[in-house]
């Protein structure tokens, strides 16, 4: 009888799945028993990686995207990520008094950064296609310049701050974790607001025998960070596996060359793509902008993040650009534990060791036509 075999995407994901969750565990008990960490204080750190890892992905999803396309290295991505964040202050600043000002800033952002995206792919961009490398560093690098230049002069150099709406401006707290199977409730109210200390707490037997017990916290809008970036994840792949236009730029990721045999315009597949790369840092700067103070110069921070993350993971490949994200995301927050100064000099070393046994990247293709 013969055997069914598995796709070799699934039996990667299965090895990559399986070792990503030893190494979990190996972390987990380092950090407990040479760190004396106790795993609250591991999973507190965990929560955090994924909020950065997930605003990662947000912004080094459309710069991967593009590059896989377009062979096109954007350095500019972060400082149009960081314009989405700006005009996001400003549609909520025009619109300070309507309570739902900050869910109508936010896709509006997206799409004026879309339109600025499609504008400079037709008058820029589409000039360098053929230039070197160094020719087109230069065109973004310029890029950077003149969009650093129009903020100051439009926003001014002023930090600006966005309140995150109300429902999601709390902490959501789980007391005691981990917690033994039966608990016993400290104060009264609902399990809800117990659980999730909105308004009690919640607290259970000790299980120090195996982890310290302690306090997790996240705020409530992280949340909200890691599943928008779920879901643009997940839009993403259907958008790429699941229509005529997707399949079309899948293709031309391996070989533009035959897409454009078979008839179809290369030109226009390339202003879509760049036109949706530059949405989604559009979108992400919109998310950010509540999450934190928008200033100037934090676009740089964030672009040399999202090319280790490209790296890590593989250009043009939407799986790698995810895993990436999480990686540097987690390592940047569990260096913490570690060396508490030295979160990108770890995130560069592991960069490295990706050059060097797979330069490709995790998920990438060996070889791009």
């Amino acid at each position: 009888m013969a055997h069914t075999q598995l796709p070799a995407g699934v039996n990667r994901g299965v090895i990559w799945g399986a070792g990503l969750f030893a190494l979990a565990i190996v972390l987990c008990l380092v950090f407990r028993y040479v760190f004396d960490k106790t795993l609250a204080a591991q999973l507190n750190q965990v929560l955090s990686g994924l909020n950065r890892g997930m605003m990662l992905f947000l912004i080094a999803s459309g710069l991967s995207l593009i590059f896989g396309v377009m062979n096109i290295l954007n350095f500019a991505h972060a400082t149009l990520w960081l314009l989405g964040a700006y005009f996001c202050w400003f549609f909520w600043h025009v619109m300070e008094s309507w309570g739902l000002a900050i869910w109508v800033a936010i896709p509006l952002a997206a799409l004026c950064l879309a339109v600025i995206g499609f504008v400079i792919e037709v008058l820029l961009v589409r000039w360098v296609y053929k230039r070197e490398l160094p020719e087109q560093l230069l065109l973004t690098y310029g890029l950077v310049l003149i969009l650093h230049d129009l903020i100051k002069l439009v926003f001014t150099e002023m930090d600006r701050n966005v309140p995150k709406p109300a429902f999601l401006s709390r902490t959501i707290e789980i007391k005691d974790f981990p917690f033994a199977p039966e608990p016993s409730f400290n104060q009264g109210g609902t399990l809800w607001d117990q659980v999730f200390d909105f308004g009690g707490s919640l607290g259970f037997a000790d299980t120090s025998f195996l982890f310290k017990s302690g306090d997790v916290s996240i705020a409530s809008y992280n949340v909200f960070i890691i599943g928008a970036g779920v879901a643009v994840f997940i839009g993403l792949w259907l958008f790429l596996n699941k229509t005529r236009y997707g399949h079309i730029v899948r293709a031309a990721v391996f070989s533009r060359e035959m897409v454009s045999a078979l008839g179809i315009p290369i030109p226009m597949i390339y202003t879509g793509v760049f036109t949706m790369g530059i949405l989604i840092a559009g979108l992400a700067g919109g998310i950010q902008a509540p999450d934190s103070t928008v200033s100037m110069g934090m676009d740089m921070h964030w672009i040399i993040q999202a090319f280790c993350v490209v790296v890590i993971g593989g250009f043009g490949s939407l799986v790698g650009t995810l895993v990436g994200s999480l990686i540097v995301g987690l390592v940047y927050a569990l260096s913490i534990f570690i060396w508490p100064g030295g979160a990108m000099v770890l995130i560069f070393i592991v960069t490295a060791i990706v050059l060097i046994v797979r330069p490709w990247g995790l998920f990438g293709t060996p070889m791009r036509h």
